[in-house]
């Protein structure tokens, strides 16, 4: 509820729940932090993205790191999109993270992405190219339109977001 409630003097109090043992108060910690969007927060998101051992920390961390909107997060959060020793779900929510910071070297590894043997990330970076309006994705996200029938479960086929990426970036949608 602190992150909700906006008051950034709360930051330090969430950032030390960062170090909680239950998991789930390290969950909530980190979506705090990325809703208060506090610059104070990112090396303990790093860090919570790099080594917490839950993985829904890690997925939190690394949308927090995005809702910072802060150009720092780029480095970490491509590290972990490229690590295929990552669960995948970490890296799909990287890939999504890269998205919000609008930043354009994010292209290059959203792009090679679009190729990973994880329908999740590939999902993502199709997702994350859209909103960054690629048009360097263009020719690989109709490829994968036209033959990836791969699916994520709760969010749909590859293959129709990387059409709905397509439509975006060549204006046919919202």
């Amino acid at each position: 509820m602190l992150g909700r409630l906006g008051d950034k003097r709360a930051v330090p109090a969430i950032m030390a729940a960062l170090q909680d043992p239950d998991p789930q108060l390290r969950r909530q910690a980190a979506q705090s932090l990325g809703e208060l969007r506090s610059p104070r927060a990112f090396h303990v998101l790093v860090d919570a993205l790099r080594e917490d051992a839950d993985v829904e920390v890690r997925k939190m961390g690394a949308a927090a790191l995005g809702s910072l909107r802060d150009g720092r997060a780029y480095r970490p959060l491509v590290r972990i999109l490229t690590d295929r020793d990552e669960d995948p779900r970490v890296r799909g929510v990287a890939a999504e993270a890269l998205a919000a910071l609008s930043h354009r070297r994010a292209v290059a590894p959203l792009v090679a992405a679009l190729s990973d043997p994880s329908a999740e990330v590939r999902f993502w970076a199709a997702f994350a190219l859209g909103q960054l309006r690629s048009t360097r994705a263009v020719t690989k996200l109709k490829r994968l339109a036209a033959t990836d029938r791969a699916r994520v479960p709760g969010w749909g086929s590859v293959r129709k977001e990387a059409a709905k990426a397509v439509d975006a970036i060549t204006g046919r949608a919202d």
